[in-house]
């Protein structure tokens, strides 16, 4: 009975501060507190020994972290990167304590949004392995990825 007490006085937000992320074919739709920041594109220092999704690494605040191509993790060709790309630096959400950020390339500057339950739509269309689902918000179309999975595979497991 105290379990179903403490149950019913959490309250679950009513809006979602996110980030609509331009990419190279359809915008990503991630939490805000998913992203530490968004920097200028660098090239990457590649690494031949590893999957084509993985670009390469990148330098960030002094530390080295995986940089990777959502598109090409997805199983579609990687994308030229264009004069208004950047780099999206990821929190890692996992308890994987040797991955606590890694990196997308991305098409351009992220927006703000606020998703509220009610104006998110799925939309019934194939994913790739990197992706969760695709949607629908404010009329706007998107993908959620799938982190855990993004993070599974960068550490190899």
């Amino acid at each position: 009975m105290k379990d179903a007490v403490i149950e019913s006085s959490v309250k679950l937000p009513s809006e979602v501060a996110s980030l609509l992320i331009p990419m190279f074919d359809r915008p990503l739709l991630l939490p805000n507190v998913a992203v530490a920041e968004i920097i200028p594109y660098v090239e990457a220092v590649e690494d031949y020994a590893t999957p084509d999704w993985h670009v390469g690494t990148v330098e960030w605040r002094r530390v080295n972290i995986p940089l990777l191509s959502v598109e090409a993790l997805s199983g579609r060709p990687m994308p030229e990167v264009g004069e208004d790309a950047r780099i999206a630096v990821i929190n890692g959400v996992g308890d994987h304590t040797k991955l606590p950020f890694y990196a997308f390339v991305v098409a351009g500057i992220p927006r703000l949004v606020r998703v509220i339950e009610q104006e998110i739509g799925k939309e019934d269309k194939e994913t790739g392995p990197a992706e969760k689902m695709f949607v629908q918000v404010s009329g706007e179309h998107a993908v959620i990825l799938d982190l855990d999975f993004i993070e599974e595979k960068i550490l190899g497991h």
